[in-house]
């Protein structure tokens, strides 16, 4: 993906009216135990259009249904949903919002490494689908890692250099601070969705860009003096006192405060907004459509934060088989 793209919806695009009949069908054929879900907002399906023609002639195939349960990551009732859907809907894949660096969340246990997909072990056309049994490792500091300390920041400097270090320190100090003031551990949606894929057979899919791609993007997009705003913005997040209750966790699951977020990092740091959401948006529809994990599924999960939704399903429905690993690295 060039400096330069910036695959954001257009403005209008509203994808609950794009996915809505899609997601009527197939709920009221197949699962209509989960309509509070999808009245509820967290739930949409996108399914594999009449008209399908594959490209590729090496025998690929399209999942034929994605359905898309958007969470917030300290909800308790988030993982609630993602078990629901994944017990009802028994699929093939359950795709997660989580790369190599973070696929510890899965074991709810910091010390826990996963197997993953990054292009240096899989190569440009694969996702890869996560062992149902991990041995435990070491704990480091990063919080956002799986393995040890040592893995964590060779993986940092490779990928992402030796700024990201320090990003990733204040970010998981940030997650370590919300989640504590609820009693809570982050991703619980995700340790939701292992359990559950276990139970019913499902791969394990990690399907989001590795974290260090994404923080030297979004850090080179930058000017020295955005540098500097941000690192001071983050400094005194990191000294703050941040206190979060279930009430502002589920307010994030709201339309128009995912909305107000895209806008407010669009307004106040223009140039973080394609590394950080609509680029990592194309590359979760690619791993959910175009991926060899996901080949000649009948039915994937996606679970992901809330405020990708409107951007996976922008480039499920749109970009069909245009979108191509190349163009997402």
């Amino acid at each position: 993906m060039t400096d330069e793209s910036k695959p954001a919806p257009p403005s209008d695009f509203d994808f609950r009216v794009a996915s809505k009949t899609s997601t009527n069908t197939f709920v009221q054929k197949r699962c209509p135990e989960l309509r509070p879900l999808v009245e509820q907002g967290v739930l949409l399906v996108i399914s594999r259009p009449e008209g399908y023609v594959e490209r590729r002639k090496d025998g690929y195939q399209e999942p034929e249904h994605i359905v898309l349960v958007g969470t917030a990551h300290v909800s308790q009732k988030s993982a609630d949903a993602v078990t629901e859907v994944v017990q009802a809907l028994q699929p093939d894949s359950v795709v997660v919002e989580l790369c190599r660096s973070r696929s510890a969340v899965l074991q709810g246990d910091p010390a826990a490494e996963g197997e993953a997909h990054d292009r240096e072990q899989h190569g440009p056309d694969s996702a890869a689908s996560l062992p149902t049994q991990q041995q435990p490792q070491k704990p480091n500091p990063l919080g956002l890692s799986g393995g040890n300390l040592g893995e964590a920041l060779m993986r940092s400097v490779r990928l992402g250099g030796g700024t990201q270090v320090l990003i990733r320190a204040i970010m998981a100090g940030q997650v370590k601070k919300a989640t504590a003031s609820m009693g809570l551990a982050t991703g619980a949606e995700m340790q939701a969705a292992r359990a559950a894929a276990e139970e019913v057979g499902a791969n394990i899919v990690l399907g989001d860009r590795p974290i260090e791609m994404t923080l030297q993007r979004a850090w080179r997009a930058l000017t020295w003096q955005q540098k500097a705003r941000l690192g001071w913005e983050g400094l005194k997040l990191a000294a703050s006192n941040l206190q979060v209750d279930e009430e502002t966790v589920e307010s994030l699951k709201d339309d128009n405060m995912a909305a107000t977020f895209e806008a407010t990092l669009s307004r106040e740091f223009p140039k973080l907004a394609g590394p950080l959401l609509h680029e990592r948006d194309a590359y979760l529809a690619w791993c959910l459509r175009r991926s060899k994990a996901v080949n000649h599924a009948s039915v994937v999960v996606g679970v992901m934060g809330f405020g990708h939704l409107r951007g996976v399903t922008y480039h499920l429905l749109q970009d069909g088989q245009q979108l191509r690993f190349k163009d997402l690295w």
